[in-house]
């Protein structure tokens, strides 16, 4: 047994990439109610998030004295990039996460 875990290398695992393709299908099925919520679309991008364990990068920057709020939402199946313009960074944010759950939302009626 011993000799088995010295000689196991983690980064020699092949991902199941199908196996990967379905379990993010059924969480994305799953959280797909979350889409049609008209709350706050930061709190609702961050639940959908959750749900579906997908990755969500923010970056924020000042561009010709306005806030520019990038979000970069990855998971297995998709991956997208919305950008949201203000003159406060939370406007930004709000205008970026509610441009990314309209391309979530697109993506499930093209899926259903």
């Amino acid at each position: 047994q011993e000799q088995l875990i010295e000689s196991f290398d983690p980064n020699s695992v092949q991902p199941n990439t199908q196996a990967d393709h379905q379990a993010q299908k059924s969480r994305v099925r799953n959280a797909a109610s979350l889409l049609s919520r008209s709350d706050n679309p930061v709190s609702v991008l961050k639940q959908y998030r959750q749900k579906t364990k997908a990755r969500l990068d923010e970056e924020s920057v000042i561009e010709n004295g306005n806030q520019v709020f990038v979000l970069k939402y990855e998971s297995a199946l998709r991956s997208f990039t919305a950008t949201g313009r203000g003159t406060t960074k939370k406007a930004a944010k709000q205008q970026a996460a509610s441009s990314m759950l309209g391309m979530l939302r697109d993506m499930d009626q093209l899926s259903s």
